[in-house]
């Protein structure tokens, strides 16, 4: 098969309705040409321990996540005139057509494959048919089983120094994605596209600088489950030793000590705080918001 699109669900319960995060990859002619990746709001919205045990998601995560058919709107037209294709399609596919019927959506009877299936008739030899064997078997090293759209394409990356209450230095670089590919949904949030990092540095070079920089300092991100999640990946990737950072999120504060707030995004926080932030999603402007926002609330 050569042209189709992967997808993967994860449910924040026992009930099939209730995915809060799908990755989708886009394949054709044998190449990736495109991903997406979205949390959702769950629908009944409840997260029972065993699921978080497994992907790591809890209600804060998709507080303010879209609702599924803002969230399928957006893959639709990624996915048009392909065959879908996922590892245990009787998963994958009951919560598809489970989350279409309580949202009453009419569902096109996606055709659908089954790499779990194929496996065992194809690879009979391997010890089990999980994921993460048989992704082995074909030459795929899955680094973060169990998020929607595992990989480590982090494209820009900054960094605000804060000593004793003030901002002390900055850094901000362009890194050469891995894989390097961008998808239109990402594009459309950052403005980064592949032209623009053509000929940036690869992530170790970039840490490089950033490492003694921030030596003996613990880390700060507004939403620290993306942000952590993508420097371990990416140090994965490099087969880099991950320091084990102490890392501090201030989405979660600002929920704790802003409670009142219409939303707890970024831009709504830091304003709360005193800090206009203009450039929302240029990594050196959010870590500064980010910066300042901790310096009143952590």
């Amino acid at each position: 098969m050569r042209d189709f699109a992967a997808i993967d669900f994860e449910t924040a319960n026992n009930e099939r309705t209730s995915v809060c995060s799908v990755g989708v990859v886009i394949v054709r002619d044998g190449e990736i040409v495109n991903s997406f990746y979205s949390l959702i709001q769950p629908e009944p919205n409840y997260y029972n321990y065993w699921c978080t045990q497994v992907h790591g998601l809890c209600r804060e995560d998709t507080e303010e996540a879209p609702v599924f058919p803002k969230v399928w709107a957006q893959i639709e037209p990624l996915i048009e005139g392909l065959p879908l294709v996922a590892h245990n399609k009787a998963f994958d596919e009951s919560c598809l057509k489970a989350v279409f019927r309580v949202y009453q959506m009419d569902y096109p009877d996606y055709p659908f494959f089954c790499t779990l299936t194929a496996s065992r008739r194809c690879l009979p030899e391997l010890e089990n048919h999980q994921l993460h064997t048989v992704a082995a078997a074909c030459g795929y090293q899955l680094e973060n089983h169990h998020h929607a759209l595992a990989d480590a394409s982090v494209c820009s990356v900054g960094v605000v120094i804060v000593r004793d209450g003030e901002i002390v230095n900055s850094f901000y670089s362009l890194i050469q994605p891995e894989p390097n590919y961008y998808n239109y949904w990402c594009t459309q949030v950052h403005g980064l596209c592949r032209e623009d990092t053509e000929e940036a540095p690869v992530f170790p070079k970039v840490w490089a600088q950033i490492e003694p920089l921030i030596e003996g300092l613990p880390l700060v991100a507004h939403n620290k489950a993306f942000d952590e999640s993508c420097l371990k990946a990416v140090f994965r990737v490099y087969q880099m030793d991950y320091p084990d950072y102490p890392f501090f999120c201030t989405l979660t504060a600002s929920r704790r000590c802003l409670p009142e707030l219409e939303n707890h995004q970024l831009h709504t926080v830091a304003a709360a705080c005193g800090y206009q932030l203009e450039n929302h999603h240029h990594a050196l402007a959010d870590a500064e918001a980010c910066a300042w926002i901790a310096r009143e609330i952590l």
